[in-house]
């Protein structure tokens, strides 16, 4: 018995509507009704074949589906990865300090390079991978720079692999800097306000993950574990989101956080597959609202076209997070606006505050 595909009048009216919005030009209807006239003996012989099949079905209804709900598909996508295997898949990292101001300190020793995988099998196949060894096991780690800033709702999920031939509970201590063994051995992550890069002693601005699912006890050795959070605004308390209103230009990996020891030996451990996950919904609020402005820049001046008007304001931002410029702020009418601030070479960033939403331009002065 052949089945049969029945679709209620209230869809069928609801998909109208929605062609007669997305195609509003007369134009559009004459040329579709001529083409219905010519060649409706062949429509019958097109509709049979499009329900041939099931799995036809299943992708004519996605279709309709996508008509009938607003024409919204969410696209998982990485807006920042690394997985260590080429030049352009590892992105610039560095050591993350403390926040002292002292000279660098010999139990501060660390080192950081790119090596063979130390284990490979299902959980990494991967070639290379990030090791990265240490004497003082405390709230240090190795940062990596974002190509650029993303808004806290860019990032919907945060992670990474991690690897430990051994872990630093009860391992021994230099009994100049501490007096008891570690008990304890948790990961962290620390997204980034800022980001420097010329001085490895020292701790760079943010915020630390801190609420439920963010934070992993890790005393695993001898296999890959992999660190995977959630990242949902709602779960920062109030002061934690005011900093990073400016964005967030990198991430902290902090695996020895909490440990609060110095070691005689150094503790070894090895990252790889580091990502940044955003879910975009298309024709979204945002993703409509974004594409109606553009930020270009050249001889010198920075051209912002908007073709909304709305109460917000302009910011310029270095690659390290650091503000540059307040460009405009206020009631900003739809047009082009142009400004000249004095810039170096290098990369900045323009951040454009619509709707209480944050978008994030990128610009090179060369």
């Amino acid at each position: 018995m052949k089945q049969k595909y029945d679709i209620p009048k209230q869809i069928v009216a609801q998909i109208i509507r929605n062609i007669c919005n997305y195609f509003p030009n007369n134009e559009f209807w004459i040329y579709l009704f001529t083409f219905v006239h010519n060649y409706k003996a062949l429509i019958p012989i097109f509709v049979y074949q499009i329900f041939k099949t099931k799995l036809v079905m299943k992708n004519v209804m996605l279709a309709l589906s996508f008509l009938i709900f607003g024409c919204q598909i969410s696209v998982a996508q990485n807006n920042f990865t690394a997985d260590f295997e080429t030049f352009d898949s590892t992105p610039y990292y560095f050591r993350f300090g403390n926040n002292t101001n002292v000279s660098f300190y010999p139990r501060w020793k660390y080192s950081h390079l790119i090596t063979d995988n130390p284990l490979v099998n299902l959980l990494n196949n991967s070639s290379k991978v990030l090791k990265y060894s240490t004497l003082d096991a405390r709230t240090y780690g190795l940062k990596f720079l974002f190509p650029a800033p993303l808004n806290l709702d860019d990032i919907d999920t945060l992670s990474f692999d991690i690897f430990q031939p051994a872990n630093i509970v009860g391992k021994a201590v230099n009994s100049t800097y501490s007096s008891t063994m570690a008990t304890t051995q948790e990961i962290r992550v620390k997204l980034l306000t800022y980001f420097n890069t010329i001085q490895d002693s020292r701790e760079d601005a943010g915020v630390v993950l801190s609420f439920t699912g963010a934070i992993l006890p890790y005393t695993t050795v001898g296999q890959w574990v992999k660190y995977q959070v959630v990242v949902n605004p709602s779960k920062f308390a109030a002061a934690d989101l005011t900093k990073l209103t400016t964005g967030v230009v990198g991430m902290a990996i902090l695996p020895t956080y909490n440990s609060g020891v110095t070691l005689q030996t150094e503790h070894v451990c090895y990252l790889d597959n580091i990502l940044t996950r955003q879910t975009i919904v298309t024709n979204s609020v945002a993703s409509i609202e974004r594409s109606k402005l553009k930020i270009n820049y050249a001889n010198g001046e920075i051209k912002f076209n908007s073709e909304i008007e709305f109460k917000g304001s302009l910011n310029l931002y270095d690659v390290k997070g650091s503000l540059v410029s307040n460009l405009v702020k206020g009631q900003i009418q739809r047009g082009t606006h142009s400004f000249s601030p004095k810039l170096s070479a290098g990369v900045y960033f323009v951040s454009i505050l619509v709707n209480d939403r944050f978008h994030n331009f990128k610009i090179v002065v060369q």
